[in-house]
């Protein structure tokens, strides 16, 4: 395990962090597989965004305040983000393909998602 600093755990906050948010964002957005506008959403919903927002702002103000936002390393060397090729798919025309994907990687080592084997080709 690599030993990591504060501002490490807050860069790696404001990168995870973030993306769950969108990613949850953009999950409440697609009510019923529609993509409706924002204002034809359930108030409980629109709710739900605006406190998401405000979640995001808040991590992104302190990520910004103590200048960790565009991180791409930790002050260990270890990189935030690791760039990886997903498990192999097939597109509708039979081409088998291995998607490139990125996730966030913890200050100590460990990536937020299981990385397939990198050598196997698709």
């Amino acid at each position: 395990m690599k030993n990591y600093r504060a501002e490490d755990s807050l860069a790696y906050l404001a990168d995870s962090v973030l993306a769950s948010l969108d990613a949850a964002n953009a999950e409440i957005q697609d009510f019923n597989g529609t993509c409706p506008e924002f204002d034809e959403l359930p108030d409980n919903l629109q709710n739900a965004i605006y406190i998401l927002d405000n979640i995001r702002d808040a991590v992104r103000r302190e990520a910004m305040h103590h200048n960790v936002h565009r991180a791409t390393h930790y002050s260990n060397g270890l990189p935030v983000r690791l760039h990886y090729k997903g498990e192999v798919v097939t597109d509708p025309e039979g081409v088998a393909y291995r998607p490139d994907n990125i996730t966030t990687m913890h200050p100590n080592g460990t990536p937020d998602v299981a990385i397939p084997n990198q050598n196997n080709a698709a």
